[in-house]
């Protein structure tokens, strides 16, 4: 089930340490950068890879857990020479106001089990 959340709250949730509370409510539990395994190579010899930024956040006042997912967008390069590739900054967007989560919680025999992050750090 998905949720919206406001970007700017994603941010700063993104800036904060894993373990640290934003706003009394949400709890940033994950947070890690990822690239698709894709090893296709085009007609030129490259590979083109796509990166993103994953994070998991729980609302500590009611029992839900989130799954955001930002693609990542490239910024300009400042040395052509340089092997590093910069993006933009996630979970900024000048045209977005709120953005779509992913609910990651259910409950059994009235047991809430929320998702286990461990794998995404």
């Amino acid at each position: 089930m998905a949720y919206v959340l406001p970007l700017e709250l994603l941010n700063r949730i993104y800036k904060a340490e894993i373990g640290d509370v934003i706003d009394d409510k949400y709890m940033k539990v994950s947070g890690a950068f990822h690239s698709d395994d894709d090893k296709s190579v085009d007609e030129n010899g490259f590979i083109h890879h796509k990166m993103s930024y994953k994070m998991g956040v729980i609302n500590i006042t009611y029992p839900q857990s989130y799954f955001a997912t930002w693609e990542m967008k490239r910024a300009p390069t400042p040395d052509s020479e340089n092997t590093v590739t910069y993006f933009h900054e996630p979970f900024v967007d000048g045209s977005i106001v709120n953005y779509e989560v992913d609910s990651l919680w259910r409950t059994v025999n009235g047991v809430t089990n929320y998702h286990d992050f461990s794998s995404l750090a």
